[in-house]
């Protein structure tokens, strides 16, 4: 993936028209920007729509993660996650 830019320049004489915008090392969050409806709210737009409610769901899942560890019995949880 880090070579791309240059592979596809020589392939095709001219830059890609998608761009991919992603999260980083982590390797967690992804998304592709066509450039010729790119303007300037398109980032800002692709973070609210995309990347914020995902956010929130990861958060919701964590909370509820974490009620199921402090309130439930450990032996009985492991052998529920065995199960699954």
């Amino acid at each position: 993936m880090k070579d791309f830019l240059t592979d596809h320049v020589k392939t095709y004489k001219s830059p890609p028209i998608y761009w991919l915008i992603d999260s980083g090392k982590i390797d967690g969050m992804k998304t592709l920007i066509y450039l010729h409806r790119y303007a300037p709210y398109t980032l800002g737009l692709a973070f609210n729509h995309h990347f914020v409610p995902l956010f929130y769901a990861w958060q919701g899942l964590a909370a509820i993660r974490a009620e199921e560890l402090d309130g439930a019995d450990l032996s009985a949880l492991a052998k529920k996650e065995k199960k699954a």
